[in-house]
Order: C-alpha cells, then structure tokens, then sequence
C-alpha cells in the first residue's frame, strides 16, 4: 500500500511487549514513515503511567530541556544516522517499564524534506 499525500503525522510508532515480569516490561519500538517525505528528524515523549517508571532505553537518544534532565522529561529522539525514506522502518529501539501498566509513544515533532526518490534507489547511495 502506497502511503498517503497528506498525513498529519507522517510516523507510526508500534510498541510491542517483548518480555514481562513481575516487576518489569521491555517493549520494542518500530517507526514508520507512512508519507511521501524523507523525514530526518523525530522528536517523541515516552509517557509513562504514573503506577510505572522508564527504567532503560536503547536505540534512542533522549534530549534534555530547560525545564529539567532528559529522564525526567522522558523526551527523546532517533539516532543522527536514522533517516527514514517513504515506507522505511527503523526497529532497532526498545524501553523497558518498571510497573505493569503500558506506556504510551507521542510524537511531538516531525521535520521532513519531499522526498523525489525511492526508498530502494536511496538504500543504494
């Protein structure tokens, strides 16, 4: 299925529990690009129940803000080598939640180019 010209947010985000315990959660992380736009830049929020902590990341990078650390803002993006082209997946990502509850993935900010070629034509550069 092609991905739509318009979208209001070009990224899905699939969270998928991996393993769970008593006591803790991992979840894998899978970003699509579901439009016709290179996107180069991701920024997203881990929300986090309040029964629960963020207890580990990987895959990630978390960003600090003025109003406190990048742990307390939960505030994160992808890696400066990860751009995703139309139709593109990045899965190399995962959390692990202290707490039964499930969190939640927030996309807050997409920055993206129109993108004029394929994605297997762009892989090849």
């Amino acid at each position: 299925m092609a991905p739509p010209l318009s979208q209001k947010n070009p990224i899905t985000v699939q969270l998928k529990l991996t393993k769970s315990t008593d006591t803790c959660s991992d979840y894998s992380l899978e970003f699509t690009n579901i439009c016709f736009k290179l996107v180069g830049q991701l920024k997203f929020h881990v929300q986090v129940p309040k029964t629960s902590k963020l207890a580990n990341h990987w895959g990630i990078v978390p960003l600090a803000t003025d109003n406190g650390t990048a742990d307390q803002q939960q505030l994160f993006t992808l890696p400066n080598n990860v751009h995703l082209y139309p139709g593109q997946s990045f899965a190399s990502a995962g959390i692990s939640v202290n707490g039964a509850d499930r969190p939640e993935i927030v996309i807050l900010d997409v920055q993206s180019v129109l993108c004029t070629e394929k994605p297997d034509d762009a892989a090849a550069n």
